[in-house]
C-alpha cells in the first residue's frame, strides 16, 4: 500500500511542507541577526518535472529518484531579491500555510489508509 505512487507522492509532499516550515523557523530564529538573509523554499522545479510525466509508472520512478535525496538538496532555496531582512509577519504566514497544507496531506493519507483497511476487511 505504501509503495503505490499516490502514497509516496503524499509523503513526499508532506516532507516538502515540513521543510518550508523549517525554513520559516530558521528565519524567525535569526530575525535579530543583522547579517542573516531571509530564505524562502519552494519546490517549483521538482513539481515541473513531476508534471511532465506521462503516466503513473514514470511518475512513480521520478518520485523514487527524488526520495533518495535529502529534501534540502532539491529545494529551490533562495534569498528574495527585494528584501533580505526577515519579515516576521510574512514568516508566520508562510509557516501557517505550510502547516495547513501538511495537515491536509496527513488527512488525505489517513483517508487512503482507511480505504485500504476497508478493502482488506472486505467491506
Amino acid at each position: 500500500m505504501i509503495d503505490d505512487v499516490t502514497s509516496k507522492l503524499l509523503v513526499f509532499s508532506m516532507n516538502m511542507e515540513s521543510y518550508k516550515q523549517q525554513v520559516s523557523a530558521i528565519n524567525v530564529a535569526n530575525a535579530n541577526n543583522a547579517n542573516f538573509k531571509a530564505k524562502t523554499a519552494s519546490f517549483d522545479s521538482v513539481m515541473e518535472v513531476m508534471l511532465r510525466q506521462d503516466n503513473a509508472a514514470d511518475l512513480h520512478k521520478t518520485v523514487e529518484q527524488y526520495q533518495h535525496f535529502r529534501i534540502q538538496q532539491i529545494a529551490d532555496a533562495q534569498h528574495p531579491e527585494s528584501n533580505h531582512a526577515v519579515v516576521l509577519d510574512q514568516e508566520i504566514i508562510n509557516s501557517d500555510r505550510a502547516s495547513s497544507k501538511y495537515n491536509k496531506l496527513v488527512e488525505l493519507l489517513n483517508r487512503k489508509i482507511g480505504l485500504v483497511k476497508l478493502g482488506i476487511k472486505g467491506q
